[in-house]
């Protein structure tokens, strides 16, 4: 039971990012002339080969399907072993990572036309970062105060998740020993 509410927590909360992540700004070079609807229901028309900025919903269809590139830099198999070297090196400092990290993550694990190997070791290098993150996570969870910078290194899940454990490792202090809260 507690670990079903505790998933429905987490599912929520993530759900509620990605939402947000969808309305954020993002630019792409079309490569021809595009038009789309707002969810205001105005129209918008993207040109070719000119920069343009789109919702994160309508620029990563475009990237999907070919239509676009995207015009700022976006997380790819170099940068990813660039991120999974740093954050092995690093044992007490969390890297910096574009704030959209794991959603450009995803669309780079789910692109097409990489070999087997290529792929399995981006995947590898992914589980590395990820666990290599929540390890750290779980480090500043248990500190009173953040070390100065942490939340800015930080991408919208991870503060999240940091929050979470905050106050779950809090709740259960203040349950346990009869301290804090």
């Amino acid at each position: 039971m507690e670990a079903t509410l505790i998933e429905e927590v987490i599912k929520r909360g993530l759900k509620r990012i990605e939402v947000d992540q969808q309305l954020q700004p993002m630019r792409v070079l079309p490569r021809e002339d595009f038009k789309y609807s707002s969810i205001l229901g105005v129209e918008t028309k993207l040109e070719d080969s000119v920069e343009s900025e789109a919702p994160i919903y309508v620029g990563e269809q475009l990237l999907e399907e070919a239509m676009a590139e995207p015009a700022d830099k976006t997380v790819d198999r170099k940068a990813l072993a660039v991120i999974a070297w740093d954050e092995r090196h690093k044992a007490s400092y969390m890297s910096k990572v574009p704030p959209l990290f794991y959603r450009q993550l995803r669309m780079l694990m789910s692109s097409e036309g990489i070999n087997e190997k290529a792929r399995r070791l981006m995947e590898a290098s992914a589980v590395d970062v990820c666990d290599t993150r929540l390890r750290k996570i779980l480090t500043y969870s248990l500190v009173p105060s953040l070390p100065q910078g942490v939340l800015n290194n930080m991408t919208t899940e991870e503060s999240f998740l940091l929050e979470l454990f905050r106050v779950m490792l809090s709740v259960w202090k203040k349950e346990v020993i009869g301290i804090g809260g």
